[in-house]
């Protein structure tokens, strides 16, 4: 009899972890923290060109994380390399050739 109730409370457990949704796991934008114009100018010449070479890098990044997540057609045709036409009901992908 214990046995057989063991049983059914594991089951009931198992049963209730099945019906809590699972969360989404999606990557935001990485935080960005930003410094007074004071702070900006105390700092030497190469601090804020690596301040500005950091900025391009996490912006560069934020948009190939985008075209990865995309579909393909979607980003062929966001590089230009895909058009679609229309002949009757029929849509009609093209795929154009790289030079």
């Amino acid at each position: 009899m214990h046995e057989q109730s063991s049983a059914v409370r594991s089951l009931r457990c198992e049963e209730e972890a099945a019906v809590l949704p699972k969360e989404k796991k999606d990557r935001g934008s990485p935080p960005l923290w930003y410094i007074s114009v004071e702070e900006l100018n105390s700092l030497s010449s190469y601090m804020r060109a690596m301040n500005a070479a950091i900025n391009d890098m996490a912006s560069y990044t934020e948009a190939n994380a985008y075209l990865i997540s995309a579909r393909k057609q979607k980003v062929l045709k966001h590089l230009g390399r895909v058009s679609e036409t229309r002949i009757g009901q029929n849509c009609v992908t093209i795929l154009m050739k790289t030079n």
